[in-house]
């Protein structure tokens, strides 16, 4: 059985290094789909609770603050295993496109 961490870990390539006390996600999860926004947060969406219990939930972590927000707008549909990339990078109103996966 597989269990669904919340933990984060960061590694910073000019030190060669594992960073410690990085803020968990306020919701633990696997088999999600994660983005670098524009701004350089990071969105993750949907995935896998533990238990085959699939996710609609998104995250937002601000690497500024080392914080992870719930956003309070979900997913249309539960997903696990499926793909998001930023559409248009240079406008400033970019989307992020989430497809496939499977879910309920």
């Amino acid at each position: 059985k597989r269990q669904a961490l919340a933990s984060v870990e960061c590694f910073n390539i000019q030190q060669k290094r594992w960073h410690k006390n990085m803020a968990s996600m306020k919701t633990p999860r696997f088999d999600f789909a994660a983005v670098v926004l524009k701004g350089g947060e990071i969105l993750v969406i949907g995935g896998d609770g533990g238990s085959s219990k699939k996710l609609s939930s998104c995250e937002l972590y601000s690497p500024e603050r080392n914080t992870w927000t719930t956003l309070s707008l979900t997913l249309q549909k539960r997903r696990v295993q499926h793909e998001a990339t930023l559409v248009d990078r240079t406008s400033p109103c970019a989307m992020v496109l989430v497809v496939g996966g499977y879910g309920e």
